[in-house]
C-alpha cells in the first residue's frame, strides 16, 4: 500500500497515466495539479475526502475515476476540465454537485 503520494510527484512532468486505486490515501499532495500532461487519473477506493480546489488545472485530463471514496463535495474548477470524457463519482457521499459541472462537454 502507498499511504501517501510524495510531494515530488509534481516533478513528473511527462506523466500521462496515474492509478492509485486501492491505496489508503485521504488527499492529493500540494503540486499534484501541476501535472499538466496527466490524461488518466484513477483514485478509486482510496478514502479520498477532498479534491484540490485547483483540480481544474489538469487541463489534459480525459478520464477521472473517483469511485468508492468519501467525497462530500466537488470543487467548481472541475468545469475547467474541457477534455474530460469520463467522470466516475459512484459510491461517494456527495451532497451537492456544482452547477458548473453542466458546462462540461
Amino acid at each position: 500500500d502507498i499511504p501517501e503520494i510524495p510531494e515530488s510527484i509534481k516533478f513528473c512532468r511527462a506523466l500521462e497515466i496515474a492509478d492509485f486505486s486501492g491505496n489508503p490515501l485521504t488527499r492529493l499532495p500540494e503540486g499534484f495539479t501541476q501535472l499538466r500532461t496527466l490524461a488518466h487519473l484513477s483514485l478509486n477506493d482510496v478514502s479520498l475526502q477532498t479534491l484540490p480546489n485547483d483540480i481544474g488545472n489538469l487541463a489534459n485530463l480525459v478520464t477521472l475515476e473517483l469511485r468508492d471514496n468519501l467525497l462530500k463535495s466537488l470543487p467548481t474548477s472541475l468545469s475547467f476540465l474541457v477534455k474530460l470524457e469520463q467522470l466516475d463519482l459512484g459510491s461517494n457521499e456527495l451532497e451537492l454537485l456544482p452547477d458548473t459541472l453542466g458546462a462540461l462537454p
